[in-house]
């Protein structure tokens, strides 16, 4: 379920599976502190905000790139 989202949102296999880790990461900083009725709505809301986080980060690279203020420098 959880890569379900993070899939559904990135588009991208390598991103999603990178984003379901973040996702079980940040869980288990929390889990103690939780008090969730629903772990599987409790899990899809936190991949849900991870993709979206990581969907944002990649869009904003790929500007900056584009525009030529940051990336990797061309040797002519």
């Amino acid at each position: 379920m959880v890569f379900r989202i993070a899939y559904s949102i990135l588009r991208n296999h390598h991103d999603a599976e990178d984003a379901v880790q973040e996702c079980f990461l940040r869980a288990v900083k929390v889990w103690q502190d939780s008090n969730t009725p629903n772990i599987k709505t409790w899990l899809g809301r936190i991949a849900w905000t991870v993709a979206l986080d990581r969907r944002a980060q990649r869009e904003a690279a790929g500007q900056r790139d584009s525009n030529g203020t940051a990336g990797p420098r061309r040797r002519d």
